[in-house]
């Protein structure tokens, strides 16, 4: 189990004891913990242990936070002289850049998806106005395709696009 599973773990362990505490304050169970705050307010070990404690998960939960791992995705493929290996981040910069150099883009999204065969690259678009979608968004693919391939040596398997928006222009406002 890595740290960031126990540190899940443990805290949500916590969360739960918290949250048992305050619905028996909610049904009128408070004895526990009128007994508990006493018990630290009286004694130093105790009070020493619990800002200890807390201070423990206050640490556990920020290194969560900060050190989660981050899964990335790299296509590999092999030279005469050794492995390649091209980033995800990499291909969907090349994918990005050939996209917003089609008149009628507006904005791209990419993503992709290592096959046996090659690669897929998945991209959500918005198109300007006044440009045929169909037009754009073979013009689109051709290009993805023919700079992927060009940039990384890699095989593009697919291009898919989803136009998810035609961008207005917003309203001229006169002061």
């Amino acid at each position: 189990m890595r740290i960031g599973n126990f540190g899940a773990v443990l805290l949500g362990f916590i969360c739960l004891l918290i949250s048992a505490l305050i619905t028996a304050v909610m049904f009128g169970w408070t004895s526990p913990i009128q007994n508990l705050l006493t018990e630290i307010s009286q004694n130093m070990v105790y009070s020493a242990v619990a800002a200890i404690v807390f201070l423990l998960l206050s640490i556990l939960s920020f290194a969560m936070v900060r050190f989660r791992d981050k899964v990335q995705v790299a296509v590999s493929s092999s030279t005469k002289f050794g492995e390649i290996r091209i980033s995800d981040r990499t291909i969907e910069g090349i994918v990005s850049r050939a996209a917003l150099n089609i008149e009628g883009i507006k904005e791209v999204t990419p993503r992709i998806q290592p096959l046996p065969e090659g690669i897929k690259v998945f991209i959500q678009a918005v198109t300007n106005p006044d440009f045929v979608i169909p037009h754009v968004v073979e013009t689109l693919q051709d290009a993805v395709k023919q700079d992927v391939e060009k940039f990384t040596g890699l095989k593009v398997a697919e291009v898919k696009v989803m136009v998810q928006n035609v961008d207005t222009p917003s309203p001229i406002r006169l002061r």
